[in-house]
């Protein structure tokens, strides 16, 4: 704890910290992510009705508490693919730059609980 901060205005200044080097950092990264985007075919390899009915059926038999869950970790996925600049169109990447992103995301989580754990560094 620093002396004179409270915990509100010392998680700001963590907060703060932490998109600043998310902007400061990054740019390298996301245009490497990105410079060969358009040159892969990623082709569905099942047929869209299969893929229909499996995604129908995965929807029954999950709990609706996991369903909401989902929804809300994907939307925080998104907004964090967009406020940094990247397309969130999730549902039609490429499985290869999904997987990168979602590397991405993983580690600025963990950089960021870090930064919040160690705030002096």
């Amino acid at each position: 704890m620093i002396p004179g901060l409270s915990e509100e205005e010392l998680n700001w200044v963590t907060e703060q910290s932490a998109e600043r080097l998310v902007k400061e950092l990054d740019p390298n990264f996301i245009g490497a992510l990105e410079e060969n985007m358009n040159d892969f075919d990623d082709s569905s390899i099942l047929p869209s009705e299969l893929e229909e009915e499996m995604k129908a059926f995965e929807n029954e038999n999950i709990p609706a508490s996991t369903r909401e869950s989902t929804k809300r970790y994907t939307e925080k996925f998104k907004t964090f693919l967009s406020e940094n600049g990247l397309s969130d169109q999730i549902e039609t990447m490429p499985v290869r730059f999904l997987s990168k992103y979602l590397q991405y995301y993983y580690y600025k989580l963990k950089k960021m609980t870090a930064v919040a754990s160690h705030p002096a560094h």
